[in-house]
C-alpha cells in the first residue's frame, strides 16, 4: 500500500526497517521460519498522518496467545487506577452514566471503575486476556471494535458517557470505521478518551522502537484534527503522560460541546513548532534512526571484542524492532524478564533466550542493554546493586550511550 489509509493521498516513504516478525511472537524454541512482513513507514503531506505502509492481518497479532498482560506491570496497574479515578471524578455524575473500554486487555481499568459503582463494558479481541477479564466478573465482548459492533450495542440501547482506550486506537487500521462506531454510541455530551504513544515524543527521542506491527498509526493533534472534523468530532483537551516513554491523552467530544483548554492550545503550538506537518521532519528522523543503528553496532562490537558479556533487560514488544533492524542479536547472551508468558522462550526472529529475572541478578555481566527504557528511572533505582558491582547500562534513546553509576550520581 502506497496511499494514505485515511485520505488516499500518495505517501512519502520514510523508514524501511526491513523484514520484521510479529513483535509479540515469542517462540517456544529457536525458529528461523517465522512469519515476517516489510516494516515501512510513510508520511501523508495532506492529512499529516504518519503510518505503517503495510500491516499484518489482525489475527496474526491479537489472538489466544497474545503475550502482553496489563497485570504483569505494577506501573501500568497504578496508571489505570489513576485513570479510573480521573474518569469518575471528572466525567461521571449521573447513576446512568456508563463506560466502554475498547481493548480492555485483562480488565485492570474496568475493575477499578467498577469499584466506584460505575456501569461498564469492555471490548477485547484477544481471547486469552478477555477470559481473564471475564473471570473477575466483568462484561466483555470478545471481538474487534467496529461500526458494526457499535450498531449491535446501540440496538441494545447502549450509549456511553465515556469511551476509553489505551494504546489501542493506534492498532486499528480503519480509523474511518472507528469514528463511525464512536458516533453511533457516544452520548451527546459524552467523551471519547484515548491515549497513545505520542508522535512528538517519538520524533524528539528518536524512539523508533515504538514502530512495530501493532502500531499502524502514530498520532499528533495536527493529524487527528483532520480525521475528526469529518465526523462532527473534535479534540477539546490533551494531556501529555509518561506511559510508553511519552504518550498523549486526547479528550474528544462532538463539536462545540466543551471549550478548548489552554493545554490543548499549547500542545498544538508545540506540534507546529516541531514541524510535524512537514516532510523534512520525518526524513531527518530516518537519518537519526540509521545513525543509532550504526552506533549501537559499533558499541556492541567493541565491547564483545574486549570479551565483555552483554545481556538485555526487558523482553518488550518494541525491542523486537530494535534488535532485528539493528541486527544485534548476535551480541546478546540473554534477556531477563518478569513476565511468565515470555520466560524460557526466545525473541521473535533474533532467537535470543529470555530468562527469569533471577538470571540477571546471578549473571556476571558488565553491560546491560535497557530495552524497557521507558521505565529507566524506576529500574535504575531498583538495580542499585548492579551499579554498585560495576555494572553499566547501554541505552539508545535518544542516542546510544553507556551509563555507569558515576554518571547518574
Amino acid at each position: 500500500m502506497t496511499n494514505c489509509r485515511l485520505c488516499n493521498n500518495k505517501l512519502l516513504l520514510i523508514n524501511n526497517f526491513g523484514e520484521m516478525p510479529i513483535a509479540n511472537a515469542f517462540q517456544n524454541k529457536v525458529n528461523n521460519a517465522q512469519f515476517t512482513f516489510n516494516l515501512q513507514t510513510g508520511f501523508c503531506n495532506k492529512c499529516f498522518m504518519f503510518q505503517l505502509i503495510d500491516q499484518p492481518p489482525p489475527e496474526k497479532m491479537f489472538h489466544q496467545d497474545y503475550a502482553f498482560s496489563t497485570r504483569s506491570s505494577m506501573f501500568m496497574i497504578k496508571h489505570f487506577q489513576n485513570v479510573a479515578k480521573m474518569i469518575k471524578t471528572n466525567f461521571i455524575s449521573d447513576p446512568d452514566d456508563n463506560v466502554l473500554e475498547i481493548g480492555c486487555n485483562d480488565g485492570v481499568m474496568l475493575e477499578q471503575i467498577q469499584k466506584y459503582g460505575v456501569k461498564n463494558i469492555g471490548v477485547e479481541p484477544s481471547a486469552n486476556v478477555a477470559e481473564k477479564s471475564q473471570e473477575i466478573g466483568l462484561e466483555i465482548i470478545n471481538d474487534f471494535f467496529s461500526e458494526e459492533l457499535a450498531l449491535n450495542m446501540k440496538n441494545n440501547s447502549n450509549y456511553f458517557k465515556v469511551i476509553y482506550a489505551s494504546n489501542v486506537i493506534c492498532h486499528l487500521p480503519d480509523l474511518n470505521d472507528l469514528c463511525k462506531g464512536i458516533t453511533k454510541i457516544l452520548k451527546k455530551d459524552g467523551i471519547f478518551i484515548f491515549e497513545e504513544p505520542y508522535l512528538a515524543s517519538i520524533i524528539k527521542k528518536n524512539s523508533f522502537d515504538q514502530i512495530y506491527d501493532e502500531h499502524v498509526y502514530f498520532y499528533c493533534i495536527l493529524s487527528l484534527n483532520n480525521l475528526f472534523q469529518n465526523y462532527n468530532l473534535e479534540i477539546f483537551d490533551s494531556e501529555e503522560i509518561w506511559t510508553h516513554g511519552g504518550s498523549m491523552r486526547y479528550f474528544v467530544s462532538f463539536k462545540g460541546k466543551y471549550p478548548k483548554t489552554e493545554r490543548f492550545r499549547n500542545s498544538l503550538h508545540k506540534e507546529v513548532k516541531l514541524k510535524l506537518d512537514r516532510e523534512e521532519t520525518y526524513l531527518n528522523f530516518n537519518k537519526n534512526c540509521e545513525k543509532i543503528k550504526y552506533d549501537i553496532n559499533q558499541t556492541l562490537a567493541d565491547l564483545k571484542n574486549k570479551n565483555n558479556e552483554i545481556v538485555g533487560y526487558g523482553a518488550t514488544s518494541k525491542s523486537t524492532t530494535f534488535i532485528n533492524y539493528c541486527d544485534i542479536g548476535k551480541y546478546i547472551n540473554f534477556i531477563s524478564d518478569t513476565s511468565h508468558s515470555k520466560i524460557n522462550k526466545f525473541t521473535p526472529l533474533s532467537n535470543i533466550p529470555i530468562k527469569d529475572y533471577s538470571s540477571f541478578q546471578e549473571s556476571c555481566h558488565s553491560f546491560t542493554i535497557l530495552f524497557a527504557w521507558n521505565h529507566m528511572k524506576e529500574i535504575f533505582k531498583k538495580e542499585t546493586e548492579y551499579f554498585d558491582n560495576g555494572g553499566n547500562w547501554i541505552v539508545y534513546v535518544p542516542e546510544v550511550k553507556i551509563i555507569s553509576k558515576e554518571e547518574i550520581e
